[in-house]
């Protein structure tokens, strides 16, 4: 009897039972409340290692054209082309040789005007 007495304690049965009338009462389901969980901090700070990122690549610069867009714009169609040829032969020249440098500018002017313009200010573009 003792035994199940002891377990019945443990278990929390024996307060109700014990002490009815002697103002000794075991907490019921009402009376039990739970403790109360500390609040966690709004934001953990977690350390981490510091990590470099290289900076963002920058745009190539805009190179300048050998003449002027007021010249440019005023020039016949003819004088268009010369001067475009004019700016991107040394281009081609240095990615080719003598012989076909000439051949390759000639193919380059049957583009647009426009694009060829947009090429000169990118020198990069014209490497073959």
């Amino acid at each position: 009897m003792r035994k199940i007495q002891s377990q019945m304690w443990e278990y929390g049965m024996m307060g109700n039972m014990m002490g009815a009338g002697r103002g000794m009462r075991a907490p019921g389901p009402m009376q039990m409340r739970p403790k109360p969980v500390p609040e966690a901090p709004s934001q953990l700070l977690i350390s981490q290692p510091f990590v470099h990122y290289p900076p963002p690549p920058q745009p190539p610069p805009v190179a300048q054209l050998p003449f002027s867009l007021a010249d440019f714009t005023a020039a016949a169609t003819e004088v268009k082309k010369r001067m475009i040829g004019e700016a991107i032969y040394p281009h081609v020249l240095k990615s080719s040789n003598q012989q076909v440098a000439g051949k390759i500018t000639g193919m380059l002017l049957e583009m647009d005007n426009a694009e060829l313009l947009g090429l000169l200010q990118n020198p990069p573009l014209l490497l073959v």
